[in-house]
């Protein structure tokens, strides 16, 4: 996968009313790649999402923490069908005073080379973040109902969905 400098405004920001550290961690509101929200966009390797490169040093791929927190700190319901788009996957939104923000992490499968599985299914998500002690990279997991962050091989393609770190009174 060759990547090219992705831009701040080649992405509308969504806060979902997470915080870490005083700083705001506002999400993308579609996959890199991704034209539409529900679009499945590229399936990089982890060492290629690790390789992304954005115009401002805000935008970044989410650390485990930061997908953790995605999912606890909202309502999370896997949809089927999203806005009549034909497809599946988690509907993210905001509580409180963020509950009119959300965002959608299309169910886009993985890559195992150049093969494509379990598309509306299942939705991995890469973070930056490597495991303590197996220094494996870590990335969010859904399907069935259920979603966890946990631990996975390198050289599987996983969805990208960027996150913008400001500081909390932007």
């Amino acid at each position: 996968m060759i990547m090219t400098t992705l831009k701040k405004d080649d992405f509308n920001w969504v806060d979902l009313g997470i915080r870490r550290n005083g700083m705001k961690v506002l999400f993308a509101d579609r996959n890199v790649g991704a034209e539409q929200p529900q679009d499945f966009g590229t399936h990089s390797t982890w060492d290629e999402a690790m390789q992304i490169t954005f115009d401002s040093k805000e935008v970044q791929i989410p650390e485990k923490e930061d997908l953790d927190l995605l999912i606890k700190m909202n309502d999370v319901d896997f949809i089927h069908n999203y806005n009549d788009t034909g497809k599946n996957g988690l509907l993210i939104t905001g509580r409180n005073e963020f509950a009119k923000n959300s965002i959608f992490l299309p169910a886009a499968g993985y890559c195992d080379d150049s093969s494509l599985h379990d598309a509306g299914d299942y939705g991995d998500y890469w973070s930056r973040s490597l495991d303590d002690d197996l220094d494996i990279p870590l990335y969010l997991y859904f399907g069935n109902g259920d979603w966890w962050t946990d631990f996975n091989i390198r050289y599987f393609g996983h969805s990208v969905r960027p996150i913008m770190v400001i500081p909390e009174d932007n």
